[in-house]
């Protein structure tokens, strides 16, 4: 088991005898923890990804501004923004090839910047995400 996952383990928010998260516990744990252990570093302006407001699944439900999005930053990202670094360095690359994980992490960076309506949306959304499937 990795380092991430024994710590999880070790405060409960993955089961290692079932290899099953926690979700509940991990929907709290970012709900009322995120922007205080996972504080985001910013930047300047970059080329990137877009992430928290300005991605999917926020970015239609909040209309956009003037001001620039917020970005992971990445060479090959379609948006020019303010750079905001990822919660881990593959982030941009993953949010690529999974919408569904791209969509937690851009919900997890809501929570971790956005003002109160933005985590208040971003919440809401984890909790559909998180929710148990009915089959």
């Amino acid at each position: 088991m990795n380092r991430a996952l024994k710590r999880a383990a070790e405060v409960k928010l993955y089961q290692p005898a079932r290899k099953k998260m926690n979700l509940r516990s991990l929907e709290e744990a970012l709900v009322h923890g995120a922007k205080y252990f996972m504080a985001p570093k910013r930047g300047g302006e970059v080329r990137g990804t877009p992430t928290a407001w300005a991605a999917p699944p926020l970015n239609e439900e909040i209309a956009s501004s003037d001001a620039l999005p917020p970005v992971w930053p990445n060479p090959i990202g379609e948006a020019r923004g303010l750079s905001v670094e990822p919660l881990h360095p593959s982030a941009p690359k993953v949010a690529l090839r999974d919408p569904n994980f791209y969509a937690v992490l851009a919900l997890v960076d809501a929570l971790r910047m956005g003002d109160n309506r933005e985590r208040i949306l971003a919440q809401k959304e984890l909790h559909r995400l998180f929710a148990p499937s009915e089959d």
